[in-house]
């Protein structure tokens, strides 16, 4: 659902994870070491996840950090979720906004 918003943005991103555990990567390519993730956006990372922090979902502000998803994610709380994705990643994409501080 994620990667879909995000290719419908036109934003590149590969999202890797395992169990409960994912980080996003804005990157055309799969990211399957250290090597690869040096590769990525990571001042987009830094944009989106601060933006999206403005809106209440905290993200790892790094991407050589990894998020979580817990049973306190809930179907209701996770519907929150999308529609803040769409608003700040258009933000965190316009080099013209001030990024907010951590």
């Amino acid at each position: 659902m994620l990667v879909d918003l995000l290719e419908e943005l036109d934003v590149h991103i590969s999202v890797q994870g395992i169990g409960t555990m994912f980080q996003i990567f804005f990157t055309e390519k799969p990211v399957r070491n250290y090597r690869d993730a040096l590769t990525c956006n990571t001042e987009l990372h830094r944009r989106f996840s601060a933006y999206m922090r403005e809106e209440g979902i905290f993200l790892a502000p790094s991407q050589y950090e990894t998020n979580f998803i817990s049973l306190a994610h809930s179907k209701r709380r996770s519907g929150i979720y999308h529609p803040c994705v769409r608003k700040r990643v258009r933000t965190a994409l316009r080099l013209d906004v001030d990024t907010p501080g951590y």
